[in-house]
């Protein structure tokens, strides 16, 4: 997965698994993660910070800026392949914006991209709406898979149909495709439900005001933010039992009752994450290769026990 995101967004190849780039990213990508809790750093509170040198404590977001400029720098020299943030570095859609806004924008648009969040990447997704915004979503597939392989463990039900499903339509002779993808009805709703059962950002991201506005009262500033939790809520949204009974259930049959609707993982309207058809592709080749290639069970201890896993999700309520 890293590989494609890489070879999309910045033209880069990678050869092996200890790549010092994608090594890095991983890193990096925990760190974006991290910082979507804005009480998780201080300067979100006090912006002078933004202005103490980088080598004084607490600063290891400064430190990380300056590696991701000096990468956009590489791709500004013109010796790094086609890519994305390449195209766009010199590109009309991004004319009018002095350096420091150009930036911003495009560092956005490549943690975004790589990291895979539910909402889109500010003012830039608007103005490069054309452009075909492709992304693997790294993370959150890495942990809508892990909620799968969680579920096939726990619900070996399903995985028995699912699999039995995928040997009927495809066999034993090969893996299954995109092209097989309509002839899997039940692998699409066991995916359907797995980002249902374990949202994987259940509360969304922080939002940042572009200007000054006012809501039911209530003046705010331009650059205020906000947590977008009564209408960001996709937990919320996963455990109402009027739409989903018995919600910590894995059940993927729920959805062939149509008015059962289909929780908005990727967001929605204009803030929809821009590569969510890709990220359902992704999705549905990794796990129905999975389901054909291996059984998924319960682990047992030294008494020859089966142990029933506990599903925690960690202490930052904003990304699983």
């Amino acid at each position: 997965m890293a590989a494609t995101v890489f070879q999309t967004i910045y033209g880069y190849k990678v050869e092996s698994d200890d790549d010092v780039f994608v090594l890095g990213a991983q890193e990096t990508v925990i760190n974006f993660c991290k910082a979507q809790m804005p009480g998780n750093f201080l300067a979100n509170f006090f912006p002078a910070l933004f202005h103490i040198p980088d080598w004084m404590p607490f600063t290891e977001w400064k430190r990380t800026a300056r590696k991701w400029r000096e990468r956009k720098d590489w791709i500004a020299k013109g010796t790094a392949e086609h890519s994305m943030i390449g195209s766009l570095l010199d590109s009309k859609l991004t004319e009018g914006w002095d350096e420091t806004e150009k930036d911003d924008r495009l560092k956005t648009l490549g943690i975004t991209l790589y990291a895979g969040g539910t909402d889109t990447v500010s003012v830039i997704a608007d103005r490069v709406s054309h452009v075909k915004l492709i992304e693997i979503c790294l993370v959150k597939t890495a942990s809508a898979l892990t909620s799968f392989i969680a579920a096939m463990v726990l619900f070996p039900d399903v995985q028995a149909k699912a699999q039995a499903e995928i040997d009927h339509v495809i066999g034993l002779e090969r893996l299954p495709a995109i092209a097989d993808r309509d002839r899997l009805p039940y692998v699409n709703r066991l995916i359907l439900e797995v980002l249902r059962w374990q949202p994987v950002i259940p509360i969304g991201v922080p939002h940042l005001s572009s200007e000054d506005d006012e809501y039911m009262g209530y003046r705010i500033p331009k650059g205020t933010m906000m947590f977008m939790l009564r209408i960001g809520n996709i937990w919320a949204m996963s455990r109402n039992e009027a739409a989903y009974p018995d919600p910590e259930t894995f059940n993927p049959d729920r959805y062939l009752d149509p008015s059962v609707p289909i929780v908005p993982s990727f967001g929605w309207g204009r803030r929809k994450c821009p590569g969510t058809h890709y990220a359902e592709a992704s999705m549905f080749i990794a796990v129905s290769s999975m389901l054909a290639a291996f059984r998924f069970f319960k682990a047992t201890d030294v008494n020859g026990n089966e142990v029933t896993p506990v599903i925690e999700n960690d202490l930052n309520s904003a990304i699983v």
